[in-house]
């Protein structure tokens, strides 16, 4: 399916356009000269329609139901949601390195201050990881948040 009539389809639905909204369209997309094939289609079907509905644009396209929504979910949902997904693991593996790196400090060195907590939750990936490995043969708290030479 072209992106310009699926476009077109969520745009009409999702502001629940009126049947003189989509006259007032239709004529400006002819008075400009602009056709966009199925798009043009679209408005000109349902230009002078009083009952707007979906399964309408549907028909209009030739377009079944269920592959629309397989191609929507294919094309531009999938890849959205794939990003999100991407973006919340790895932002969960920081919060989650950023935990651990807190409780061993309480483990290795008693109370730690709330400047260093928030030091820690505002920390990179990268940095959280230099100080995890810091910690390992620091000699008290603020050895671990010096540079380390070999990293």
């Amino acid at each position: 399916m072209a992106i310009a009539p699926f476009l077109t389809i969520l745009l009409l639905y999702s502001v629940r356009a009126r049947p003189n909204e989509i006259a007032m369209i239709a004529t400006a997309m002819q008075e400009l000269g602009i056709n966009h094939g199925s798009t043009t289609r679209i408005f000109a079907s349902l230009k002078g329609d009083e009952s707007f509905a979906m399964e309408k644009l549907f028909d209009i396209l030739g377009i079944n139901l269920t592959d629309f929504v397989s191609s929507y979910e294919e094309t531009l949902a999938k890849p959205w949601l794939d990003q999100g997904e991407k973006i919340g693991l790895a932002k969960g593996e920081r919060i989650w390195k950023a935990k651990v790196l807190v409780r061993l400090l309480v483990t290795r060195f008693g109370e730690v201050p709330e400047e260093l907590r928030n030091r820690v939750h505002e920390a990179s990936e990268k940095t959280l990881d230099s100080w995890l490995v810091s910690i390992l043969d620091a000699k008290d708290i603020k050895s671990v948040f010096r540079r380390r030479q070999n990293s």
